[in-house]
């Protein structure tokens, strides 16, 4: 039961991770590109060359991950912080990414 809380709560939150990030790039940087997919929620939180930065919506994020890292400023990457692929797959769903499935980890087989 926990785990399945535990990825419902991930999913409706709609974090991401900027990687890869250039020497002298600042939390208030990375926010102010941001910003320009949509209102953020708190602060930028930077742990080596990665930003943690949560949006208000998922939208919102969604576009961020669309434009890709080139948008999103001094980085290599942009991505949901969890794994948001489906076990099974999906596509045509509004508000998701397609994707092919095997999203989830395999702890089934552990």
């Amino acid at each position: 039961m926990a785990s399945i809380l535990l990825v419902s709560v991930q999913q409706a939150d709609p974090q991401v991770c900027l990687f890869g990030l250039c020497d002298g790039v600042t939390a208030t940087d990375v926010m102010d590109t941001l910003r320009t997919f949509g209102p953020l929620s708190g602060d930028c939180e930077l742990v080596g060359d990665m930003a943690f930065v949560h949006f208000t919506t998922r939208t919102s994020a969604i576009a961020a991950l669309k434009a890709g890292a080139e948008a999103a400023g001094d980085c290599k990457g942009i991505d949901f912080w969890y794994n948001e692929r489906a076990n099974d797959g999906r596509s045509g769903q509004t508000g998701v990414n397609d994707d092919n499935g095997r999203g989830w980890g395999c702890f089934e087989s552990a």
